[in-house]
């Protein structure tokens, strides 16, 4: 099971552990689970598991380990995609009239 654990970080979107195991063990926030969240163990990505239909969790296997849960929605992502896409689309026909402009003037 658990041997330790502790909270280094906690925000509404980022929640940083340091946890150690004993063995194989399953490390449970009693946060809400809600579709976005996404988790990393020792930098390397997890799935998080609904523990209890309510909170998240996220296996571990055995020592000591550096957890990290961050709430990436999709709808999130997929406006900062959206956003990203307009600015390097209004850049590019920015860029293209200006060009246009001075090939004119010439």
């Amino acid at each position: 099971g658990l041997d330790r654990t502790a909270i280094t970080a906690y925000a509404t979107d980022r929640v940083s552990i340091q946890a150690a195991c004993d063995g194989d063990c399953l490390l449970v926030l009693t946060d809400l689970h809600y579709p976005g969240w996404k988790a990393t163990v020792d930098g390397q990505e997890q799935p998080v598991y609904r523990v209890n239909a309510l909170f998240r969790g996220v296996r571990l296997g055995s020592g000591a380990h550096r957890v990290e849960f961050r709430f990436e929605p999709l709808a999130w992502r997929i406006g900062l995609g959206i956003f990203f896409a307009t600015v390097l689309g209004t850049a590019l026909l920015a860029t293209h009239a200006a060009a246009r402009r001075r090939s004119r003037g010439s």
